[in-house]
């Protein structure tokens, strides 16, 4: 099946941490595996995160280290089990400076 996305995903696991109001929480990676972009990523968390919720993002890879810290927001969040806590949300970055995003996202997913 052919993938009409506008932005190529890659498949790379990241460590993913994320901040609202202040304090930062661990979100577990394993829905990143698959869908990370120069825009934006998919991610398995644990706990609702409401559609439309901005927050501070820290991608960091798990061999190296190296990180990048954006601004981003829920674009879209959904039960990954109807019974557990667990959740798949769509998160797009809001940072103005995509050249230099980029530049660092590229060197995350290419180390």
């Amino acid at each position: 099946m052919k993938d009409n996305r506008k932005y190529p995903r890659k498949a790379v696991e990241l460590i993913i941490k994320y901040q609202i109001n202040g304090e930062y929480s661990t979100i577990k990676s394993t829905g990143i595996s698959q869908n990370i972009s120069e825009q934006g990523f998919c991610i398995s968390h644990y706990g609702e995160l409401p559609v439309g919720t901005k927050i501070v993002i820290r991608l960091t890879h798990p061999e190296n280290f190296q990180f990048l810290d954006a601004e981003a927001t829920i674009i879209w969040s959904e039960k990954k089990y109807p019974h557990l806590t667990e959740y798949i949300s769509g998160i797009q970055f809001l940072d103005e400076d995509v050249e230099l995003r980029n530049n660092i996202l590229n060197k995350l997913l290419n180390a």
